[in-house]
Order: structure tokens, then C-alpha cells, then sequence
């Protein structure tokens, strides 16, 4: 297979798949590693080994993964799951869409007081932005102005649901969600195989302190329970299992969308 030797993917495709997948045909981890890098290095032939092996075995794939722009002019992968188009990116978006700011909050006593969207880095850190996006409170991702990019709105808890049950229901979605690097380990059940590629960014407690970072992903929907509390997705190195879950609506969470 002909690859850049400074690219680890293409090094990792040598050692996984070489010229067969005969010597790997009992593990299904393996196969879902094949995929991802046979996707990466265009290898159709291998993709379609890989495909009819998963599918046999009652995995779900997906091949399609396309862009979108977001209000700031930030460009996401967004990968197609089931009937579901979602970013495979957490949002890092500083505008609403009709172009007001989103103020960023980085007291942690200001951030505990906010009741309107708001926005910080995971530790006040901005080395944090490129691999994990941004934290929001809730009250941005319900703000009428627009957090998500035109054409797509942030998940509802029935579109979460929708999406976890596709992908097998809470305790097998889990694994499928998760990305196979930066979670701390063991990084239980990871195998990205939906390529949603949900990282462990770490929340905003409701009073302003940071924590979770390597470890967990905690996802906003767009759905409240009353005036205090909304539902979010988390998910944990340790677990695989996908909580659905309720906290303050000031807490500080990572957000993915849906395309309409």
C-alpha cells in the first residue's frame, strides 16, 4: 500500500490490513480500525471486506461524511448516521447566526450568575479550542438567535434518543460514538465506528469550576425539563454506556447539530 511514512494512519493501515484482512477476520475491532484507515487511504476494495464483515455481524457503518460552515466561517465534518446527518465536530462558534456575539465567560462567579448564553474555553485554556470546541451554557443553545450554522438546529433529547437507539441503544452506542484517542483509558467499548468521533472535553459546573477533561463528553440538547434544568448526553472513559441526563441550565457543555 503505497502511504506517507510520517502519516500514522497510513502506518497504522500497513500493519492492520497490508494486502488481505485474512489474520484479523475474528476481531471486530480490528475490522472497524481497517475501515476508518481503508476510508482515509481511498482503498474501495478493502472498505467493501471491511462493510461485509461489520454488517454481519450487526454493526452499523457509515460511509458518508461531508462539510459544513458554521456563522463564524468554521468548517465541520458532519457524517450521516442512520436517517441523522450530525457534526463530527464539537461547535466553536462566537456569533449567533443573525451576528450578535456570544459573550465569553471566564469568572467562574460571572459564569455561575449568567441566565444568557454564554460561552468559555475548557479551563479558561485556549490551546483547548482546535481538538474540543467550545463549552456553552444553555441558554445559548436555546438563544432564538441561532447557535447552530443555517439549515441545522441543536439536537432535541427525541433526536438523541433517535440516534442511540439506531446505533443499538445506550449500552452499545456508547463505543460507537466515542473517538479511539485522547479519553483517558481504559476508554471502555471505543470503537468510533459511526464516526460521530465525540470526544471528552470536560464540562462547566453550574458554579463556574471545570472538571471532566480526557475523561468525559457531555452533549447539550436542545430540550429542558422545566425552568431550571435540560437534557444533555454523557459519556465516559470508563462506561459504555450513554447517559441521558439533566444538570443546570448553566452549566457549560460541549454542543453537536443535526442538519434540519
Amino acid at each position: 500500500i503505497e502511504a506517507d511514512q510520517d502519516n500514522i494512519f497510513a502506518y497504522m493501515l500497513r500493519g492492520i490490513v497490508q494486502d488481505h484482512l485474512g489474520d484479523y477476520k475474528n476481531s471486530i475491532k480490528d475490522y472497524l480500525r481497517a475501515r476508518e484507515l481503508a476510508l482515509i487511504e481511498g482503498r474501495k476494495d478493502l472498505l467493501e471486506k471491511c462493510d461485509d464483515y461489520l454488517k454481519n455481524k450487526n454493526y452499523s457503518v457509515s460511509n458518508s461524511i461531508s462539510q459544513v460552515k458554521d456563522n463564524d466561517g468554521n468548517v465541520y465534518k458532519s457524517v450521516t448516521i442512520g436517517t441523522q446527518e450530525w457534526t463530527a465536530e464539537n461547535l466553536n462558534v462566537e456569533y449567533y447566526r443573525n451576528g450578535d456575539v456570544i459573550p465569553q465567560i471566564k469568572d467562574k462567579e460571572e459564569w455561575s450568575k449568567m441566565r444568557t448564553g454564554a460561552w468559555c474555553y475548557y479551563e479558561n485554556n485556549s490551546e483547548n479550542e482546535k481538538t474540543y470546541g467550545k463549552l456553552y451554557n444553555w441558554y445559548a443553545v436555546n438563544d432564538p438567535r441561532g447557535l447552530a450554522p443555517k439549515g441545522w438546529h441543536v439536537p432535541s433529547d427525541a433526536e438523541w434518543t433517535h440516534l442511540t437507539d439506531y446505533l443499538g441503544g445506550d449500552v452499545l452506542a456508547c463505543g460507537k460514538l466515542k473517538a479511539t484517542t485522547l479519553w483517558e483509558s481504559p476508554n471502555t467499548g471505543a470503537t468510533n465506528s459511526s464516526r460521530f468521533t465525540a470526544f471528552p472535553g470536560g464540562f462547566r459546573l453550574n458554579y463556574g469550576f471545570f472538571d471532566g477533561g480526557g475523561k468525559y463528553g457531555s452533549f447539550w440538547s436542545a430540550s429542558d425539563t422545566n425552568n431550571y434544568y435540560a437534557f444533555f448526553r454523557r459519556l465516559g472513559y470508563k462506561n459504555s454506556n450513554v447517559y441521558r441526563e439533566y444538570n443546570d441550565k448553566y452549566c457549560g457543555f460541549s454542543v453537536r447539530c443535526v442538519k434540519d
